[in-house]
């Protein structure tokens, strides 16, 4: 079984680190030795995407491969809302609905579809009705304040990101959506408390550490601010980070050629 198998928890271990690169590595091993396996094709692809070496061909194979694999099915429906292509999209969700029946995680497929073709009505009914189904499913909460979020209704999404990061506080992508609402509010010492919390729970990743710096540069603590994104920078790459840098810089007077000459070669 795949399962107890080593280079599959090690593998694990990695895509929850992002360390993507490394995963993808091992998943060419197992894909090739457990090829029958849907939960291993389906890591696998999805890290080749994230690599920017997926395409929509190789999910569609994959796709073809394992008809009877909800994750995969679901894939390829976000595939082509990426791609733009709505009504292929909410084709593809009508076809995993008669195929596996009603879930909240197909109900949560057409929101986020209702909410890409601007009906948020319709968006708004899918959501309800998939927190019906399952009241603590984070993804539909998630989503649920993602429309939110898009719409400008802040405190809105703030409340629901909140209920979300609640349900599970591992939840980074929530916890990152939940200070950048409040940050937008300009309510500057809640998003710093949120900040403050978020690292508590899910560690001092860069991308905590960037919107501290954010926040602290608001709140004209400049010495703070440079010290968050030194070491957001310390363990990330990003552009964001290297701007946020330079944005300090300035603001101090300071030679900003050497940060330029990093933000070039930056991610």
């Amino acid at each position: 079984m795949y399962t107890t198998n080593k280079e599959w928890h090690k593998a694990k271990d990695f895509l929850q680190k992002e360390e993507w690169k490394e995963a993808l590595s091992l998943l060419r091993v197992l894909r090739k030795e457990f090829s029958s396996e849907a939960e291993i094709e389906h890591e696998w692809i999805k890290t080749k995407f994230l690599l920017g070496e997926g395409s929509s061909e190789l999910l569609r194979s994959s796709v073809a491969k394992f008809p009877l694999y909800l994750p995969l099915q679901r894939d390829m429906s976000a595939l082509l809302l990426h791609e733009q292509k709505y009504e292929e999209a909410l084709e593809k969700t009508r076809e995993n609905f008669q195929v596996f029946g009603e879930s909240s995680e197909l109900w949560t497929d057409y929101g986020v579809i209702f909410r890409h073709i601007n009906k948020p009505f319709q968006a708004k009914s899918a959501y309800q009705r998939a927190i019906s189904l399952n009241p603590d499913s984070e993804f539909s909460w998630f989503n649920w304040a993602n429309m939110h979020f898009e719409a400008g209704e802040y405190s809105q999404a703030e409340q629901l990101y909140l209920r979300v990061v609640r349900m599970n506080e591992k939840n980074i992508e929530a916890w990152v959506q939940l200070i950048i609402s409040v940050f937008f509010t300009q309510e500057f010492v809640s998003a710093f408390h949120y900040v403050c919390e978020a690292k508590r729970r899910g560690g001092r990743l860069p991308i905590f550490l960037y919107w501290e710096s954010r926040i602290q540069q608001q709140r004209k603590n400049i010495e703070e601010a440079k010290h968050a994104i030194h070491l957001a920078l310390q363990n990330g790459n990003r552009k964001i980070y290297w701007e946020q840098l330079i944005s300090l810089l300035i603001l101090e007077g300071k030679d900003i050629s050497e940060a330029e000459e990093f933000l070039k070669r930056a991610q």
